[in-house]
């Protein structure tokens, strides 16, 4: 206990002291402040109303961080299993292989995916060569001229009536099949 005297106090004054700490400690409101009050001018003093409480308070914050920890574990652990399911069925799916499936994660990264399967269809369509388009002319095209059969004497008499088909074609009056 610190070193508290009470020489050179009046005996009215003491018995004050007395009446003050006692009406204190018989008061339910201020009882629990007046220990701690004590517990802290006194540490090593036994006052069980502060040390039970104290103590059991201690057990029970370890208690609910060991708690704690574990749930955290076990939400990473369904977090983990999760993220192989959701792996697995991109594989699948998608026909990927485990690299592939890093890639899809990097591009939800990097391109703010938040789907595996939108990630996995973009991988995919980035990683195909565009189809080509289709020519306007094919190489067959030109008809081959056959003078004898079509029985035009010449080259140019033919030529026109070939450009008066493609003519009436580009108009749409005649359909050629």
């Amino acid at each position: 206990m610190a070193n508290v005297s009470l020489e050179g106090m009046s005996a009215e004054q003491i018995t004050d002291l007395a009446i003050l700490a006692k009406a204190q400690l018989d008061n339910p409101v201020t009882r629990p402040h007046f220990l701690q009050n004590s517990k802290v001018v006194n540490p090593e003093s036994s006052i069980p109303e502060i040390d039970i409480p104290m103590r059991v308070n201690k057990m029970l914050q370890s208690g609910k961080e060991m708690i704690d920890k574990q749930a955290t574990e076990i939400a990473n652990m369904r977090l983990e299993r999760d993220i192989e399911r959701r792996r697995e069925v991109l594989m699948k799916k998608h026909g990927l292989s485990e690299n592939d499936v890093s890639e899809v994660e990097k591009l939800m990264l990097e391109k703010q995916i938040a789907s595996h399967d939108t990630a996995a269809e973009f991988y995919n369509s980035q990683k195909q060569s565009a189809r080509p388009s289709p020519s306007m002319f094919s190489p067959n095209a030109m008809p081959k001229i056959n003078l004898k059969e079509s029985g035009m004497p010449n080259m140019s008499q033919w030529a026109r009536n070939e450009a008066g088909k493609t003519l009436d074609e580009f108009r749409g009056r005649i359909r050629v099949s």
